[in-house]
This record gives structure tokens, sequence and C-alpha cells, in this order.
């Protein structure tokens, strides 16, 4: 499907904005530094997540980008969480409540 294929697209090597690294992989953008997750992509590709495994790995990778202040950020490094812009963001904070 249409659906199925965008989806794969997004969270694929092949979107210049999907990034990949030790704390977690998920889908950044233009207006964040390269290198840097949105926690609120992992969210929206657990949210869309059939498969348990991914839905598990989309919560790791969330807590572990929180872990220095317990909130969720608008964007965080690929492979340190200690990066990370906005101290928090409530957007996504809520985005997380919903899982």
């Amino acid at each position: 499907s249409l659906y199925k294929a965008t989806r794969d697209f997004v969270l694929s090597g092949a979107n210049p904005y999907f990034f990949s690294g030790s704390v977690g992989s998920g889908v950044g953008s233009p207006h964040t530094p390269r290198d840097y997750i949105w926690p609120l992509g992992v969210v929206t590709e657990a949210l869309t997540s059939e498969n348990e495994t991914e839905i598990f790995e989309c919560l790791r990778t969330l807590l572990v980008s929180a872990r220095e202040t317990g909130l969720m950020h608008e964007s965080f490094h690929k492979d340190d969480p200690g990066k990370f812009t906005r101290s928090h963001f409530a957007w996504a904070n809520s985005a997380f409540g919903s899982l």
C-alpha cells in the first residue's frame, strides 16, 4: 500500500533525515542539527507500529534520550543523549504520555 511504502521510506536510510546511532534511530529535520532525532517522530513510529519489538525499541530510545533531564526534548543526538535541543518540549512530553 502507499501508506506502508511511505512509512518504510521515512524510517529508512533512503530518507536523508533518518538518523541511527547508539542511542536509537529516528527521523530528524532540516530545522534541527544534523544527526539529531525528533522524539515526536519516535512516538509517531511507535503509535503507527503493529510490531511489539519495534514499539519496545521506540520506548527504549525515548527513555534513554530523556535520561539527562527526565523530559522529552525537541531533538537529541543519535549518539549522545546529553546533546539535545530545548531542555523540555511540552508537545513531545504530551505525545510520550499517550504511549
